[in-house]
């Protein structure tokens, strides 16, 4: 197929790009637009050429959706000047230049050409890339830039964190192992997500100075022994300490709006769940020693709740917060839990991964609306038992008989994933 590129002058220059469209790769993600909500809905149709480039038409006009990591500064950098529709690309969807460039000495004023040549561009992600890029975004003036990925950028440096665009307010600083405590003062203020997830700084000096308009944080895998928590920004809303050391943790001194809270992966050992505050809905304690922990000193305004990779056994789910509408149990052992004692009002339900011998199904809630049973062994289930007002049955990498899941496909309002 034909790519038609519409130029008002320089048709030899629009030859040219063809031939470079057709030896590098754009892509279109669709799985995680869909995963992520596409805003476009109906009013959007896909369509795609020989050359990998992929179109999305909104009333008649083509526009490219995302640039994918193979294409060259260069190449980019031709495209932003001769194609007239390319900036909407980089200010509609994320620009991903992620290990796609190698161009020499000149790559970084390659890029910052490419830059002012497209000030709409919103969200950025620098993945791995050397501090040389960093540096080029101090000059660029992206007045429109809100979000930041500079995940894995190992070479990123404290006297980096004053260069960067002041007006941000999402910033993802995960893994940048040569950042310490210092550089936190250096933030932009108008942050609103910051992840630190996975950096070696020392939480004491720097929670204090972290921005304080902050309403979603990530500290995976800090060390938080002997330190207080009460000054983190009161705002925060979503919280993860994921992996995190909470060695005399007093977790009632978490800011009170919270809403959100991963505990994931952590020692719970001294921690008292029952400190936890009263106005969190969704929390996840996946991959936690839960001994010796009582579900009724949970939150009772609990909505959403993980438990993924934990030992159930003994657990009694009796106690849960009655309000509990979504509960992920992936990868748990279930022996000896009793199904009919789970929350009466749960619509959504996760046991993938889980060993369901001796699990009684029709003693799951009948409000179910959505269960998964991906990776089960199914062949002593009775789909029959199934509640009634299931719309979504995940089956994917389960061992069943065709014959069960036939039966069950009749039904008008149930999808079923296998």
């Amino acid at each position: 197929m034909f790519l038609f590129l519409f130029i008002k002058k320089n048709q030899f220059i629009a030859i040219i790009l063809t031939i470079l469209l057709t030896t590098s790769v754009f892509a279109v993600r669709e799985g995680e637009k869909k995963d992520k909500g596409d805003q476009e809905g109906s009013h959007s149709a896909s369509s795609s050429t020989d050359t990998g480039v992929a179109l999305f038409s909104f009333g008649g006009q083509y526009v490219f959706n995302e640039i994918a990591q193979s294409i060259s500064l260069k190449d980019l950098l031709l495209l932003s000047q001769t194609c007239k529709r390319a900036h909407q690309c980089v200010h509609t969807y994320l620009l991903d230049v992620t290990r796609s460039f190698h161009c020499g000495k000149d790559s970084t004023e390659t890029f910052k050409t490419f830059l002012d040549n497209n000030k709409l561009v919103r969200c950025l992600k620098l993945e791995r890339v050397d501090d040389r890029y960093i540096q080029t975004l101090k000059d660029a003036n992206l007045i429109y830039l809100s979000s930041l990925n500079l995940e894995h950028c190992f070479n990123l440096t404290n006297a980096s964190i004053p260069n960067l665009p002041r007006y941000l307010t999402s910033l993802n600083l995960g893994v940048c192992l040569n950042l310490s405590d210092v550089c936190i003062k250096d933030l932009p203020e108008g942050l609103t997500s910051l992840s630190l997830s996975g950096c070696i700084i020392h939480p004491a000096a720097a929670i204090s100075n972290l921005p304080r308009g902050l309403t979603s944080l990530d500290l995976m895998a800090w060390d938080f022994t002997g330190v207080c928590i009460k000054d983190l920004p009161e705002g925060l809303t979503s919280l993860s300490l994921r992996g995190c050391n909470l060695s005399g943790v007093c977790i009632k001194d978490l800011p009170e709006g919270l809403t959100s809270l991963s505990l994931s992966d952590c020692n719970l050992f001294g921690v008292c769940i029952k400190d936890l505050l009263e106005r969190i809905t969704s929390l996840s304690l996946s991959g936690c020693n839960l001994s010796g922990v009582c579900f009724k000193d949970l939150p009772e305004g609990l909505i959403s709740l993980s438990l993924r990779g934990c030992n159930l056994s003994g657990v009694c789910f009796k106690d849960l917060p009655k309000g509990i509408t979504s509960l992920s149990l992936r990868s748990c052992t279930l022996f000896g839990v009793c199904i009919k004692d789970f929350p009466e009002g749960l619509t959504s339900l996760s046991l993938r991964g889980c060993t369901l011998s001796g699990v009684c199904v029709k003693d799951l809630p009948k409000g179910l609306t959505s269960l998964k049973l991906s990776l089960c062994k199914l062949s002593d289930v009775c789909f029959k038992d199934l509640p009634k007002g299931l719309t979504s049955l995940k089956l994917d990498y389960c061992s069943f008989k065709d014959g069960w899941v036939r039966k069950l496909e009749c039904g008008p309002s149930l999808s079923i994933k296998r």
